[in-house]
């Protein structure tokens, strides 16, 4: 098997392990009515005057909603139950993930870079930080690491961005071969250049293109 179908197979793997932990999780109970999905989110193509065709994704949460544009050359998926929008680079090398987090839903929580750093060398294999920076959203901004770690076909490396928005915070993540994730750095930057965020029932706050002159 080549890397790009290893790289493929991994990833497939790995979505479909979540949705079967997702339906694992969940007692079902015939008198019990589903659960309302915690986002709903939608997508469109939209042409402008000096990126061409773009798509646009809008996420409706349960106290935000999210616009966003998606980097060219990657496809979208939605996990509604987790409120998180996965999005795969179509040759199956990169995969960003953005999960939405409310703190009227799920409480406050701990951004100190301290804690953060904690977390991440406890969430990845043999995992080492080689770089520490800020991610912005809008005039919002928050930490962001670099780890390199041991995956199942080498080393790879995750970027990962914490930034608070008002409402709650947004966990970005850009996970590639770490001989590959320089390639990525501008999907990451375009990606969250792209974020808007209002509350609900406010107008949608959307990135705008200017008009060509």
């Amino acid at each position: 098997m080549n890397s790009r179908n290893r790289i493929h197979s991994l990833i497939a793997v790995g979505l479909i392990s979540t949705a079967a932990f997702n339906c694992n999780s969940q007692t079902a109970d015939p008198a019990t009515p589903p659960e309302k999905p915690k986002i709903e989110a939608r997508f469109f193509n939209q042409t402008t005057p000096f990126d061409g065709e773009i798509t646009r994704g809008i996420i409706v949460a349960e106290t935000n909603q999210f616009s966003f544009v998606i980097p060219a050359g990657f496809r979208q998926q939605i996990d509604a139950a987790s409120k998180k929008v996965t999005l795969t680079s179509t040759n199956y090398a990169c995969a960003i993930i953005a999960a939405i987090h409310e703190s009227a839903i799920e409480g406050p929580a701990d951004l100190k870079p301290d804690s953060i750093r904690e977390r991440l060398l406890a969430r990845y294999k043999d995992a080492k930080i080689v770089d520490e920076f800020t991610a912005s959203i809008e005039s919002m901004s928050g930490p962001a690491f670099e780890i390199e770690w041991a995956g199942e076909l080498g080393k790879m490396s995750t970027r990962a961005a914490f930034i608070p928005y008002p409402g709650g915070h947004i966990e970005v993540t850009v996970q590639a071969p770490t001989k590959k994730i320089r390639a990525y750095d501008q999907s990451m930057f375009q990606l969250l250049l792209s974020v808007r965020t209002s509350a609900i029932g406010a107008k949608l706050a959307v990135q705008e293109y200017l008009a060509e002159q």
